[in-house]
């Protein structure tokens, strides 16, 4: 009888517990990019939306034919940016569903263009109806900004609170019919952050029409942009936080316990996990303010990361720390691949037991020309205490004969896959050089060029080494 009723209990509780059980479903993502082919294709996500670092959810090469087919698998709708080299723009992906994709304007010219400065990917959904959601988005969205710009002063300059309730009528007539959670909350969220803008003297009242017992929407990126925008440095606008005690329960304290007793004192933080949330972005914030020590805010950052009652804080923790880390002082690069214009493949911790000077050049740029002369000076003067790695972002046959004229004797690399490079370095225009201790390790990020006096920090490297 007891086994009996052991049994009952176990399949009771299994089926109490299958609701919970998300299930991942196939995305794919296929179809044309004319002007493109043989290039790489992504499907990129972030993170998290404190640190907005970035990750790849898919990737392809664009066939000979301009054909491309992605797929990933995830269990609630994503929101992407659809990336071809300098091109970029985002979409948004319900599981289980294709979409088939028509691009266009995609141009690959030979002129220079610096990565930071990313152009619109336009594009088309062949196979989607005007009651899908992303058409639902970029509808909204147009009609959003054609009427902020045509009433910036009354917005802007004059504060004006009828405004607000315009762009409410405006978001209930675009997709009218669409019963979607995640489309209505981008509506209020991104109308929020236009509301926060005019009210912003009545920040507190806003409060609990966009976050007072609601769901914290840890993916949707329209919530987290506001979140973003109304917690921006909120512990020097707070009336509830007392800076002087923030300082000490980081600095002293190093406490998680002391900063979230001091936090707590805003009336508006009284929920817990919301409350850590906003923890997480103050020390996100905080770490780059004058006054507050970062080993205390990495200590809170580890605590969070290990006991934190909320697994989504966990993983935020684990990312900021990983962001705060990036590229500094005993950072570990990770796999960075290379190849020669001769076709011999490495990686960049093949070059270990000697300190590495990395250049990051393109020579459509006359800023990365005029530096290659004292690069090659150096080469040199330390060639044998130290590798020397100029890696190209330009075609093998037009690096060959630019090394040929100048008769250089370095070898010269080119990026085997180069978003994984200006990801590792955070590239974001060139030239750029980076000092790598023996074991592979940040010493100085970004370094100094060899018309900067480079000399001095090479020379303090090496004397460290003996």
């Amino acid at each position: 009888m007891r086994k009996f009723l052991s049994l009952v209990v176990l399949l009771i509780s299994q089926l109490l517990f299958l609701p919970c059980i998300s299930h991942a479903a196939v995305i794919t993502v296929r179809g044309t990019a004319k002007g493109a082919e043989n290039l790489k294709i992504r499907l990129i996500g972030y993170t998290d939306y404190i640190t907005y670092e970035r990750q790849t959810l898919a990737q392809a090469i664009i066939d000979p034919s301009g054909q491309f087919l992605m797929e990933f698998k995830a269990d609630k709708i994503t929101h992407a940016i659809l990336k071809v080299q300098f091109y970029e723009s985002e979409i948004f992906l319900e599981p289980g569903e294709t979409y088939v994709l028509q691009l266009e304007n995609v141009v690959t010219g030979d002129e220079f263009r610096p990565y930071y400065n990313s152009e619109n990917l336009v594009f088309s959904i062949l196979n989607k109806g005007k009651d899908e959601l992303n058409h639902c988005i970029y509808e909204f969205a147009a009609r959003y900004n054609d009427f902020v710009m045509a009433h910036f002063d009354a917005i802007y300059k004059f504060r004006k609170a009828n405004m607000i309730d315009s762009v409410h009528d405006i978001g209930r007539a675009v997709c009218s019919e669409l019963q979607n959670n995640y489309f209505n909350d981008y509506r209020l969220y991104k109308t929020g952050s236009l509301e926060l803008s005019v009210k912003a003297a009545f920040k507190a009242k806003l409060f609990g029409g966009y976050f007072g017992k609601k769901p914290v929407l840890y993916e949707h990126p329209e919530y987290m942009y506001f979140f973003n925008e109304y917690f921006d440095q909120y512990y020097s606008s707070s009336r509830g936080i007392n800076t002087l005690s923030l300082q000490n329960a980081i600095n002293k304290d190093k406490s998680y316990q002391a900063v979230d007793n001091v936090i707590g004192n805003d009336t508006l933080l009284k929920d817990e996990r919301f409350r850590e949330l906003v923890l997480l972005k103050m020390l996100y914030q905080l770490y780059y303010e004058q006054g507050y020590n970062s080993s205390g805010i990495f200590s809170i950052l580890e605590h969070v990361k290990s006991l934190s009652k909320f697994p989504e804080h966990r993983q935020i923790a684990g990312f900021i720390i990983k962001k705060l880390l990036k590229l500094q002082p005993g950072y570990h690069v990770p796999q960075t691949p290379l190849i020669s214009t001769g076709q011999k493949a490495v990686e960049l911790s093949d070059f270990t037991g000697k300190p590495v000077f990395l250049a990051i050049f393109t020579l459509k740029s006359f800023a990365c020309l005029a530096e290659t002369e004292g690069f090659s000076g150096l080469h040199q003067k330390y060639n044998g205490k130290m590798h020397f790695l100029p890696v190209f972002f330009d075609e093998p046959d037009i690096v060959k004969k630019f090394m040929a004229e100048k008769g250089y004797s370095w070898t010269a690399w080119l990026p085997a896959d180069s978003d994984q490079l200006i990801e590792n370095f955070d590239l974001k225009t060139f030239p750029l050089f980076v000092l790598l201790d023996a074991k592979g390790n940040i010493f100085q990020y970004p370094a100094r060029k060899p018309s900067e006096n480079v000399e001095y920090v090479i020379e303090g490297l090496l004397k460290k080494m003996n």
